[in-house]
């Protein structure tokens, strides 16, 4: 049975909840990163349903955001 994500706010936002950690461990662990990355990215991007797009607006996104994206990242 796969775990559908959780939305810590409504639908409409598309936020995911992010787990609280208490080592670098578990700062690092995909269930912390994940959501943290997906979290940070423009409600355009995150509200698009067609994947090809999604993948099109995400890749112009790095590449005009990437570095203020990875440093705003602080996962290391």
């Amino acid at each position: 049975m796969s775990r559908l994500p959780t939305y810590a706010e409504s639908d409409r936002s598309m936020k995911l909840h992010e787990t609280r950690v208490k080592s670098k461990f578990g700062d690092r662990a995909f269930a912390h990163a994940g959501p943290k990355l997906w979290n940070m990215l423009p409600w355009i991007i995150r509200n698009e349903h067609d994947t090809d797009i999604f993948k099109k607006l995400l890749k112009s996104y790095l590449m005009v955001n990437g570095s203020d994206y990875i440093r705003r990242i602080n996962i290391s």
